[in-house]
């Protein structure tokens, strides 16, 4: 695969990346579509994989994801790629909770 582009609502991300059958993930999609889902080792083959993170509820956990937030809480910490990069796409609003020195 040479590339891979996540939108965060972390758990959305994390729905793929943790070790939970399908079958036990709760809620239902919000729209009448097939799923596709990409698994941990199928997103870190990736050559780019490209995390887009969006608005003020984000700036919270986006600062837990960065730090040191549980991979446990926020699984989207596994996403590695081992011989590519990761690029992170955050806009202001996410990043407002981050030092000056992160920006």
């Amino acid at each position: 695969m040479k590339r891979v582009a996540l939108v965060l609502g972390f758990a959305v991300v994390a729905a793929s990346l943790v070790a939970v059958p399908l079958a036990q993930q709760k809620g239902k999609p919000k729209f009448n579509t097939w799923r596709v889902t990409f698994t941990r080792p199928v997103i870190n083959q990736a050559e780019c994989v490209l995390l887009m993170v969006c608005g003020k509820d984000k700036a919270q956990p986006f600062s837990e994801v960065i730090g040191q937030g549980s991979p446990d809480v926020y699984p989207v910490k596994y996403v590695q790629p081992t011989h590519g990069e990761l690029i992170w796409l955050v806009d202001r609003a996410a990043a407002a909770t981050l030092a000056p020195a992160t920006k």
